[in-house]
């Protein structure tokens, strides 16, 4: 007979692409491997889900019935650069991610509830791994039930600042940046510390900065189709994203591109 499945939870990330995220590890704590072990369930990992499994000779079911106990668990990262890419609790990281299937009015749900809770500052005990968030599944009518355990990706404002000759041959209101993420606009005046920077490192070279009116989140294959645009025509057609430790600031050097005709007769660069 095959061991029935208790529930499963399936760990999702929307910096992933396809969503999978194989990032994070799910580990039982040290009470509730005691509590594995005492009861005679199951703990398996595969490549999909981590669940729980009662073995096949338990006809009716688990001998485990204490319906106000909770199989807690360990959300490790696996990843070093997984705080960089991922949204994080408002006070991160003295605080955590709390997940429950229990609800604060104490009714239990087939979808996960998340909160944030003290970080208690352990690790994995096995392997060190960086602790991002708890778990608590409580057994209620679970048989079978299958959850989702979700992550954002994180996101800023991007900005891009971008070097050109000067004088130049059109003027600044003529390029733009557009893109399907967000919409960007002009900054005059070029009020922060960076742009000045840029200005004082390169005072041959006119400073344009161009600021995303809200937050990207960032995306494991990068953001496609930030364009920077003269007027109508498109002059590079994927600009570079923002790093995951750049906050958001990406400076582009145009002063060494040349423009041409492709075999189109569009703008390129060679």
């Amino acid at each position: 007979m095959k061991p029935q499945l208790l529930f499963s939870v399936t760990v999702q990330h929307s910096y992933f692409s396809n969503g999978k995220c194989n990032a994070l590890s799910v580990e039982p704590t040290p009470d509730c491997t005691r509590l594995l072990r005492k009861t005679g369930l199951l703990y398996k990992q595969t490549h999909e889900a981590d669940g729980l499994v009662w073995p096949a000779d338990i006809q009716d079911g688990p001998v485990w019935k204490d319906t106000d106990t909770a199989f807690d668990f360990y959300i490790c990262a696996n990843d070093p650069d997984f705080a960089a890419y991922t949204q994080q609790p408002q006070k991160w990281p003295d605080e955590i991610y709390f997940f429950s299937n229990k609800l604060p009015s104490g009714d239990m749900s087939d979808t996960l509830y998340r909160s944030s809770v003290p970080n208690p500052s352990v690790q994995d005990r096995t392997t060190g791994k960086r602790l991002v968030g708890l778990l608590a599944i409580y057994n209620r009518g679970l048989a079978g039930t299958r959850f989702l355990l979700p992550f954002d990706a994180a996101g800023c404002i991007w900005k891009y600042y971008l070097l050109m000759d000067k004088p130049a041959e059109n003027p600044p209101a003529a390029y733009s940046i557009s893109s399907s993420v967000a919409s960007f606009q002009a900054v005059a005046g070029l009020p922060d510390g960076v742009a000045k920077s840029l200005m004082d490192l390169f005072p041959d070279a006119r400073v344009s900065l161009y600021v995303s009116a809200s937050e990207i989140q960032f995306q494991e294959k990068g953001v496609k189709n930030v364009q920077l645009m003269n007027n109508d025509a498109v002059l590079l057609p994927h600009l570079p994203n923002p790093g995951l430790g750049d906050n958001g600031i990406k400076i582009i050097n145009m002063r060494t591109w040349q423009p041409r005709l492709d075999a189109s007769n569009n703008l390129a660069f060679n």
